[in-house]
């Protein structure tokens, strides 16, 4: 939510990651609160609003500020976009979230303590339905917060990649060298000009490596484990 160029403020933060195949619109940076609002257009056409806000434990702003632009932000959206889809969250900590409910018309999905045994991390949205059950997520960092996963009541088309990679494994680094050992560089030392030796050294090096180490492509999903390599799915 910041922009680094003209933003004084120092620390915190607010950062959205979204898949690539996903058209951003319009950020909207706020100054005054941590909160970035971003419009984007989903696979099948429709507007989206995402919202994320962090509201501190302590703070210098009237909480009616922040509520009142919240609704605001979102109001303007559904203005424009009546049929469109709004998902606000974040680490709100103690904020009015029954107010929020009433005037924004949005509903928590967040059911479960994120910190000890309150819900400090929530989100909200118009359109629960389009939703399934959010569901805890243990962080791999140092906090005391867990993380919340809300999944999408309609899976969207997985992103596939083609991706090409050379084959290094043991078998063909053996293979390498043999043929590296057996090789008659006679062809090479026996030129005469620098240049020559340059260009026909490096020739039959990257043939015995395109010969040893053989490029191959393979197809990578987004619905792919994290674990899974080029060379594992090769």
């Amino acid at each position: 939510d910041r922009d680094y160029n003209a933003d004084t403020r120092k620390n915190g933060g607010i950062a959205v990651y979204l898949r690539q195949n996903l058209e951003v619109i319009r950020v909207i940076r706020e100054t005054e609160f941590e909160m970035i609002s971003i419009i984007l257009i989903l696979p099948t056409g429709h507007k989206m609003l995402v919202i994320g806000y962090y509201h501190p434990p302590r703070f210098s702003y009237d909480e009616t500020d922040i509520l009142n632009r919240i609704v605001e932000v979102v109001d303007n959206f559904l203005d424009i976009n009546p049929n469109g889809l709004v998902l606000f969250g974040g680490d709100i900590n103690h904020l009015n979230v029954s107010q929020l409910s009433t005037m924004s018309g949005m509903l928590p999905l967040v059911d479960f303590p994120t910190t000890g045994q309150v819900i400090l991390d929530n989100c909200f949205t118009n359109r629960p339905e389009f939703f399934n059950k959010a569901y805890p997520l243990h962080i791999q960092m140092k906090t005391d917060h867990l993380g919340v996963i809300i999944p999408a009541g309609i899976k969207l088309k997985p992103l596939r990649t083609k991706i090409s990679f050379r084959d290094y494994r043991a078998q063909n680094k053996v293979k390498f060298q043999k043929k590296r050992a057996e090789k008659s560089w006679s062809e090479v030392t026996s030129l005469e000009t620098v240049e020559e030796t340059t260009k026909v050294l490096e020739n039959t090096i990257h043939n015995m490596i395109d010969e040893c180490f053989p490029k191959e492509t393979v197809t990578l999903s987004t619905r792919d484990p994290p674990w899974i390599s080029p060379l594992l799915k090769y």
